[in-house]
């Protein structure tokens, strides 16, 4: 029963049209016990097959494609018997080296299905009396064969699929979002995409990304099409990346190391495929990067499980420019301390400001309700802080960004009451007092 639900799973494979017909004809025979009538059966549906894809590709403009059919509807067209059996002889020569639709083993497999198809439909017989008769092993091997190398894939494959697939992810309209590029995949040579291109896709892209300076979004896209394809085929993707990730991350430079991090953050399965050499360079770059460095990486490093703890005692010597980038994509409890940290050291008026309006504020729905505590004390305390002249509104935007009012009502009454307190502040901090004053009803 497996080996017949074998079988009808790979007619369901066939992409449709004439060859599926065929193929499930071959079948058929199968199971009725004429492994002869299969093996024939089964090459027509190969024919029938490249010359569908053959169709597809001339719809694409591509101009092989239309010169070769061209030849075959000559030969038909005209009758000329010799010259479509020498067509026929050549297709898998076509499909191999001129379309790149089979590697040179799938091509051997197929060979020894046209010559056992021979066999099977022309009078060659062993003695006088005895036709040959090949086995229902031998019948059943032929029609996986040809569904699998053959049947089941779109046109595009070897090179082709490839330039096809690049263009594909540099187009503006490729989507930045994993999900949305599996579905994008689904219909694409990626569908059902054999080994070599699976491999070679992920090395391009992997690639590129190490090489190229990618602004914000076409790295997004290259990023997802490579998650897409990771989560699609599973086992190859990661065989493949284990093969040539090390490689390229060997030939990183030093100065371009940050590229290596934006990669271990967005391609899960990676660190663990990099290989001991890189992971223990990628401990020391983090324990050891510039701060132009460090502005650079610090966002995606910490979301790298391998690297979060050396990135997070990388954050007291951030720049606040640095855990302003930071805080845009990242709120982990470590850099919400160390902003508040500052905040409470702060120094300088515009120091308090720039804390308050570029970390403090962006981490707001990430605050528990002992940060807006500390944030508040901060103000009642360091007179930086208070007696900035922006500060006071920057408040009244935490307060208004601020999760839960309600469950800090006796820190915002120190505030209230520190501005109450000095009426120099009044002036500046009438909107916060105001504010204070009508949302918990303080007097």
């Amino acid at each position: 029963m497996n080996t017949l639900a074998d079988l009808d799973e790979l007619v369901l494979r066939c992409r449709g049209g004439a060859a599926k017909t065929y193929i499930t004809e071959a079948v058929a025979c199968y199971r009725a016990g004429a492994p002869r009538a299969a093996i024939v059966a089964t090459w027509v549906a190969v024919l029938f097959d490249f010359l569908e894809k053959l169709k597809e590709l001339e719809m694409t403009g591509d101009a092989k494609a239309k010169a070769t059919l061209e030849v075959f509807e000559g030969a038909r067209g005209s009758s000329n018997w010799k010259a479509s059996l020498g067509f026929e002889r050549d297709v898998l020569k076509f499909a191999e080296i001129d379309f790149e639709l089979l590697s040179p083993i799938e091509a051997q497999d197929l060979q020894r299905l046209s010559e056992d198809r021979n066999r099977c439909a022309h009078p060659s017989m062993t003695t006088s009396d005895d036709p040959y008769q090949p086995s229902a092993e031998l019948a059943r091997n032929h029609i996986r064969n040809a569904v699998t190398h053959l049947l089941a894939h779109p046109p595009l494959q070897g090179k082709a699929a490839l330039e096809r697939l690049i263009k594909d992810v540099e187009s503006e309209y490729f989507p930045s979002e994993t999900a949305d590029a599996r579905d994008y995949f689904k219909t694409g040579p990626m569908a059902r995409a054999r080994t070599a291109l699976i491999r070679n896709f992920i090395v391009v892209l992997s690639k590129a990304l190490f090489d190229q300076p990618w602004k914000s979004l076409p790295r997004k896209r290259r990023f997802a099409a490579l998650n897409a394809v990771l989560t699609m085929h599973i086992a190859e993707g990661e065989k493949a990346l284990a093969e040539i990730l090390p490689r390229l991350v060997g030939a990183v430079p030093d100065e371009k190391w940050y590229r290596v991090v934006f990669y271990l953050a967005n391609i899960q399965p990676s660190w663990a495929l990099l290989g001991d050499a890189a992971r223990v360079k990628a401990r020391e770059y983090i324990q050891k990067a510039t701060e132009e460095d460090l502005f650079r990486f610090m966002p995606y490093a910490l979301n790298v499980p391998a690297l979060r703890q050396l990135t997070e005692n990388r954050l007291p010597d951030a720049s606040t420019e640095t855990l302003a980038r930071t805080a845009k994509v990242n709120s982990s409890r470590e850099l919400i301390n160390e902003v508040l940290a500052r905040l409470e050291s702060a120094s300088s008026f515009r120091g308090a400001e720039k804390i308050l309006d570029g970390l403090v504020i962006p981490l707001a729905s990430s605050l528990k309700n002992e940060d807006i505590e500390r944030a508040c004390e901060a103000f009642c305390t360091n007179k930086q802080v208070k007696y900035a002249i922006r500060v006071p509104e920057l408040l009244r935007n935490l307060l208004n960004a601020s999760p839960n009012p309600a469950g800090n009502e006796s820190s915002w009454r120190n505030v209230f009451d520190t501005l109450e307190g000095e009426p120099e502040l009044i002036s500046t901090a009438g909107n916060l007092s105001e504010q204070l004053r009508n949302q918990f009803g303080f007097e």
